[in-house]
Protein backbone atom coordinates (compact mmCIF):
# COMPACT_ATOMS: atom_id res chain seq x y z
CA UNK A 1 0.00 0.00 0.00
CA UNK A 2 3.05 2.40 0.37
CA UNK A 3 3.38 2.74 -2.97
CA UNK A 4 -0.40 3.73 -3.62
CA UNK A 5 0.38 6.22 -1.44
CA UNK A 6 3.76 7.35 -2.84
CA UNK A 7 1.94 7.22 -6.34
CA UNK A 8 -1.13 9.35 -4.66
CA UNK A 9 1.68 11.73 -3.94
CA UNK A 10 3.09 11.81 -7.44
CA UNK A 11 0.39 12.53 -8.78
CA UNK A 12 -0.89 15.23 -6.53
CA UNK A 13 2.46 17.20 -5.73
CA UNK A 14 5.07 18.34 -7.54
CA UNK A 15 7.42 15.03 -6.78
CA UNK A 16 7.99 12.51 -9.22
CA UNK A 17 8.88 8.92 -7.97
CA UNK A 18 12.33 7.88 -8.21
CA UNK A 19 13.79 11.31 -8.30
CA UNK A 20 13.05 13.37 -5.35
CA UNK A 21 9.75 11.01 -3.92
CA UNK A 22 10.80 7.56 -2.72
CA UNK A 23 8.81 5.27 -0.50
CA UNK A 24 10.50 2.40 1.57
CA UNK A 25 13.94 4.54 1.87
CA UNK A 26 16.00 7.08 0.04
CA UNK A 27 18.86 6.07 -1.76
CA UNK A 28 22.71 7.28 -1.63
CA UNK A 29 22.93 10.39 -3.89
CA UNK A 30 19.50 11.48 -4.53
CA UNK A 31 18.51 15.11 -4.91
CA UNK A 32 19.19 17.65 -1.67
CA UNK A 33 15.18 18.35 -1.90
CA UNK A 34 13.42 15.23 -1.73
CA UNK A 35 10.24 13.35 0.43
CA UNK A 36 10.69 9.89 1.53
CA UNK A 37 7.79 8.15 2.91
CA UNK A 38 7.71 5.39 5.52
CA UNK A 39 5.48 2.68 6.64
CA UNK A 40 5.75 1.99 10.54
CA UNK A 41 4.36 -0.30 12.40
CA UNK A 42 2.64 -2.09 9.47
CA UNK A 43 -0.81 -2.55 9.45
CA UNK A 44 -3.44 -2.73 12.30
CA UNK A 45 -6.90 -4.08 11.80
CA UNK A 46 -9.63 -1.54 13.11
CA UNK A 47 -11.95 -3.64 14.92
CA UNK A 48 -14.85 -1.38 14.86
CA UNK A 49 -14.83 -1.00 10.80
CA UNK A 50 -14.86 -4.61 9.30
CA UNK A 51 -12.25 -4.81 6.69
CA UNK A 52 -10.55 -1.52 7.53
CA UNK A 53 -7.00 -1.17 8.64
CA UNK A 54 -5.03 1.83 10.34
CA UNK A 55 -2.19 2.49 8.33
CA UNK A 56 0.84 4.50 10.41
CA UNK A 57 3.12 6.50 7.37
CA UNK A 58 5.93 8.38 8.46
CA UNK A 59 7.23 11.77 6.11
CA UNK A 60 10.68 12.65 6.03
CA UNK A 61 11.68 16.21 4.06
CA UNK A 62 15.11 17.16 3.75
CA UNK A 63 15.92 20.25 1.93
CA UNK A 64 19.04 22.69 2.01
CA UNK A 65 16.45 25.20 3.07
CA UNK A 66 15.00 25.14 6.60
CA UNK A 67 11.63 26.32 5.24
CA UNK A 68 11.34 24.07 2.20
CA UNK A 69 12.20 21.24 4.03
CA UNK A 70 9.42 21.83 6.48
CA UNK A 71 7.02 23.15 3.43
CA UNK A 72 8.38 19.93 1.79
CA UNK A 73 6.39 17.78 5.39
CA UNK A 74 3.66 19.77 5.65
CA UNK A 75 2.68 19.58 1.94
CA UNK A 76 2.05 15.79 2.07
CA UNK A 77 0.31 15.64 5.77
CA UNK A 78 -1.95 18.70 4.22
CA UNK A 79 -2.41 16.53 1.16
CA UNK A 80 -4.06 13.98 3.34
CA UNK A 81 -5.16 15.53 6.52
CA UNK A 82 -8.06 17.97 6.87
CA UNK A 83 -11.95 17.63 7.07
CA UNK A 84 -12.66 17.79 3.40
CA UNK A 85 -10.05 14.80 2.50
CA UNK A 86 -12.12 12.13 3.63
CA UNK A 87 -12.96 9.30 0.65
CA UNK A 88 -9.47 9.34 -1.22
CA UNK A 89 -8.93 6.91 -3.64
CA UNK A 90 -5.42 5.83 -3.93
CA UNK A 91 -4.44 5.10 -7.44
CA UNK A 92 -4.45 1.07 -8.70
CA UNK A 93 -0.95 -0.63 -8.52
CA UNK A 94 -2.33 -3.80 -8.83
CA UNK A 95 -5.28 -4.97 -11.04
CA UNK A 96 -8.00 -5.22 -8.40
CA UNK A 97 -6.53 -3.55 -5.40
CA UNK A 98 -8.53 -0.65 -5.11
CA UNK A 99 -7.70 1.54 -1.79
CA UNK A 100 -9.68 3.87 -0.65
CA UNK A 101 -8.73 5.98 2.42
CA UNK A 102 -12.00 7.01 4.80
CA UNK A 103 -9.75 9.25 7.22
CA UNK A 104 -6.44 10.60 8.06
CA UNK A 105 -5.03 11.91 11.12
CA UNK A 106 -1.58 13.89 11.64
CA UNK A 107 -0.12 12.33 14.77
CA UNK A 108 2.70 15.11 14.65
CA UNK A 109 3.44 17.45 12.58
CA UNK A 110 6.49 18.27 10.75
CA UNK A 111 9.29 18.61 13.50
CA UNK A 112 12.63 19.41 12.83
CA UNK A 113 15.09 16.21 13.18
CA UNK A 114 18.27 18.35 12.68
CA UNK A 115 20.69 18.70 9.69
CA UNK A 116 22.62 15.99 7.88
CA UNK A 117 26.43 15.51 7.49
CA UNK A 118 25.91 17.62 4.25
CA UNK A 119 23.80 20.60 6.06
CA UNK A 120 20.67 19.47 4.92
CA UNK A 121 17.57 19.88 7.11
CA UNK A 122 15.47 17.26 8.05
CA UNK A 123 11.88 17.19 9.16
CA UNK A 124 9.44 13.98 10.05
CA UNK A 125 5.82 14.03 10.32
CA UNK A 126 3.86 11.24 11.28
CA UNK A 127 0.24 10.42 9.98
CA UNK A 128 -2.53 7.60 10.18
CA UNK A 129 -4.08 6.67 7.40
CA UNK A 130 -7.80 4.69 7.73
CA UNK A 131 -7.81 2.73 4.63
CA UNK A 132 -10.08 -0.05 3.17
CA UNK A 133 -9.25 -2.58 0.51
CA UNK A 134 -12.01 -2.36 -1.91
Amino acid sequence: MLKNIAQYVDNQLSYSLGVDLFHGWRPEGVADDCITLLERTGRMDNFYIPGCSSVPVQIISRSVSYGDGLAGAWSVVNLFCGVDKAGITLPTLISGEIYRVNAAEAISGPFWMGQDEKGRHEFSANILLHAQLN
